[in-house]
């Protein structure tokens, strides 16, 4: 199995998570890495390493963003945590 991924810094962690538990995996292919942005917004982890993703081994997802990088890339009208103002919590 090959999947594709296209997506986030987020986005391709949580897919690395989720292939690494595939055992006739081949490889995830990924598109985005060249982008500067996606090796900006993920603060405390190198996410590629000799061409490879690097899936953390902390709790969760194992990466924190850097909330200023994605501070200054949203639109306006999505804000930081659209959904949780929608319900009313933050």
């Amino acid at each position: 199995m090959a999947p594709h991924d296209i997506g986030s810094p987020v986005q391709a962690v949580a897919a690395g998570h989720l292939v690494c538990t595939i055992p006739n995996l081949l490889a995830m292919e990924q598109h985005v890495p060249d982008l500067p942005l996606w090796r900006q917004v993920v603060s405390d982890h190198q996410l590629i390493a000799d061409g490879e993703l690097v899936v953390p081994d902390r709790p969760g997802q194992g990466i924190r963003l850097d909330d200023a990088v994605v501070r200054r890339h949203l639109r306006e009208e999505h804000g930081f945590f659209p959904q949780a103002r929608r319900h009313g919590t933050s």
